[in-house]
């Protein structure tokens, strides 16, 4: 099981997002903050695009799905800024899972059988 997380944590971590996920992630945004009717999507979104394109899929998943912390913590739609903040958060929180399971297995593979 641990073997499997650490693998699956890690294979995660290096999968870069899809332009459809980034464009799901600016839909669910331009309908969770409908108030922003006024802003220029179509800018804000390659602005968006080219701002969050180096994260990891899980990472974008995980912030922009309904019940992340994007649509969960903020009244007004976040500055780009604010977004990259809580996509390094979940990153490193990641990474932090990741590296714990991949101690583990190196701790029982030091002990043997």
């Amino acid at each position: 099981m641990i073997d499997e997380i650490a693998k699956l944590g890690a294979a995660q971590l290096d999968t870069p997002v899809s332009r459809k996920t980034l464009r799901r992630a600016l839909y669910a945004l331009s309908a969770a903050f409908g108030h922003a009717k006024d802003r220029d999507w179509d800018m804000f979104g390659e602005v968006f695009e080219a701002a969050l394109s180096d994260y990891p899929e899980i990472v974008i998943r995980d912030v922009f799905e309904p019940s992340g912390p994007i649509i969960a913590k903020f009244k007004f739609l976040p500055t780009i800024a604010e977004m990259r903040d809580l996509c390094d958060a979940r990153k490193s929180t990641l990474a932090s899972t990741t590296g714990r399971a991949q101690d583990v297995l190196r701790l029982i593979a030091e002990d043997g059988p």
